[in-house]
């Protein structure tokens, strides 16, 4: 029964990876969604082939966010905010990857457990930005008001931890 689910957890792709991949394709060179499915399925050799139900109206989405746009020679190519994105989501990979090697210590479980947990973290960094692009201008107002005060509680928090930490060395 364990080897039975461990098979399904490693073979399905975690949620959030189609979209990076095909930006990542579509940074490379511009590509159909035909050449995309034909790709994934080349590069994975045959253990993942995305469905046209995925890859078109992630595509429709894509466009939808500027991310990507329709190439003279066909198909669509990565735009400069799609680019900009990919960016974006390097920097937060490599900050995590400072505490990866922890986790890589613990063995096997620790590695598809930071897998696991950056997949999802980089999914949800993407769905908050995709629905942050759907707001209206008010609710973007009211949203940027929050972030603001949660910064600053963050950054009296660390005040406060370091006048702790120097008072306690006294």
């Amino acid at each position: 029964m364990t080897t039975d689910w461990f098979e399904r957890v490693r073979s399905s792709i975690p949620r959030g990876f189609s979209r990076l991949y095909i930006m990542h394709l579509l940074k490379e060179k511009p590509m159909t969604g035909r050449g995309i499915i034909k790709t994934a399925k080349e590069q994975s050799e045959g253990r993942w082939t995305p469905s046209p139900g995925l890859v078109y109206p992630l595509l429709g989405r894509l466009a939808a966010q500027e991310l990507i746009e329709e190439a003279e020679e066909g198909g669509y190519t990565l735009t400069q905010k799609g680019v900009k994105e990919l960016e974006y989501i390097s920097r937060i990979k490599r900050g995590i990857s400072e505490q990866y090697d922890i986790f890589t210590s613990l063995g096997a479980a620790g590695r598809f457990l930071v897998s696991d947990v950056v997949d999802r973290m980089i999914s949800f960094t993407s769905m908050v930005r995709e629905d942050i692009d759907r707001l209206g201008e008010k609710q973007r107002a009211r949203y940027r008001e929050f972030l603001k005060s949660e910064l600053q509680r963050l950054e009296k928090d660390k005040t406060e931890q370091k006048f702790e930490e120097t008072k306690e060395k006294s």
